[in-house]
């Protein structure tokens, strides 16, 4: 095969390949599962709170609003999350924040870690159900959660998971 023929047919294979393996066929995923596809315009409201050793965590510093376009909390309820795209999942949603969360640990704007430990943990709830991936769960339109950190307390938990399902009906 000529040189003339040969690099350029190479090309075309090299571009068609990235292009096919290194695309997000989230999309088709998602209309073959008969859902909404990723990115696609939405409008979702969904609350969380944080607490930490039965302190409730409070988000109403300027430095905490209106972070994305995706996916954002405003001054007037900083506890109400605007979504605005299909697909964004709460950890995703907390990634814009200016602080860290993982699965163990948080990691407070200021500075103030709360790590799991033998005595005490991170613990997150979806719609009152303990959820251990939850962070990679999507938003949906009317969920609601809890993510807590310390000894376990029923009572205290049950307090605080009755806070955080009043917060959309506010």
């Amino acid at each position: 095969m000529p040189k003339k023929i040969f690099y350029p047919l190479v090309v075309i294979i090299v571009i068609f390949a990235g292009y096919y393996f290194g695309y997000d066929h989230g999309w088709e995923r998602a209309v073959e599962n008969n859902q909404e596809a990723v990115g696609e315009p939405a409008e979702k409201r969904a609350s969380f709170l944080i607490f930490t050793n039965g302190v409730r965590r409070v988000f109403t510093a300027a430095m905490y609003h209106n972070l994305s376009a995706d996916a954002y909390i405003e001054a007037a309820n900083p506890a109400i999350i605007q979504v605005k795209k299909s697909g964004i999942t709460w950890g995703r949603f907390f990634a814009t924040l200016p602080f860290e969360l993982s699965a163990t640990c948080l990691v407070t704007g200021t500075g103030e870690r709360f790590c799991n430990t033998a005595s005490r943990s991170l613990k997150f709830y979806l719609n009152g159900e303990r959820t251990e991936n939850f962070l990679e769960t999507e938003i949906r339109d009317g969920d609601w959660a809890l993510i807590s950190y310390g000894l376990e307390n029923e009572t205290r938990l049950s307090s605080e998971l009755v806070q955080a399902k009043q917060i959309l009906d506010e």
